[in-house]
């Protein structure tokens, strides 16, 4: 049985972290983050779904996103709001100039 970690925080996302890590071997890291707010209609929202390769290997993928369609219209009043972040780390080795 595989063991699942669940984090507090996503990977990608976990400056403090990721940032020590890498300065623990005397590199200099930097980091961003850009957070914005997505919002799609529920035919918007079925086509980002369908392109995941998860939702394209399901055999009943076609009622899966019907259902999604579904909720979007109607748990959602039609408008589904995505929370997005980009990260982007810059790191120079150290010892490096």
């Amino acid at each position: 049985m595989p063991i699942i970690i669940r984090r507090s925080i996503f990977f990608g996302l976990d400056f403090e972290s990721r940032t020590a890590a890498r300065n623990r071997r005397g590199d200099k890291t930097e980091c961003f983050a850009s957070e914005w707010s997505h919002a799609l209609d529920p035919d918007r929202i079925v086509a980002l779904y369908a392109t995941f390769s998860n939702a394209n290997i399901r055999h009943d993928r076609e009622a899966v996103l019907a259902e999604l369609r579904r909720v979007a219209r109607e748990e959602f009043q039609g408008q589904v709001t995505r929370n997005m972040v980009a990260s982007l780390y810059i790191a120079q080795r150290g010892g490096s100039s």
